[in-house]
């Protein structure tokens, strides 16, 4: 039921870079997936255990995607 595949998660990374950009804070960050998260059914009450294991995920694809943008 709460499952993404990895192209999902690559895809909202790469909205969140787009509509928020690619400098944003931790916390920025999360609350930009966490409105994303809204609109996926299933997603928009999320248990705080599994948001936290999703959100932790794609901090860590979002800094990865940073350094790349950076170096282009």
């Amino acid at each position: 039921m709460h499952h993404l595949t990895r192209d999902q998660i690559r895809m909202l990374v790469r909205i969140v870079i787009e509509d928020s950009g690619a400098d944003l804070t931790r916390v920025r960050f999360n609350d930009a997936m966490l409105l994303l998260f809204e609109s996926i059914p299933g997603f928009e009450q999320l248990p705080r255990r599994l948001s936290n294991q999703y959100l932790n995920s794609l901090w860590g694809i979002y800094q990865r995607n940073r350094k790349q943008r950076r170096r282009s």
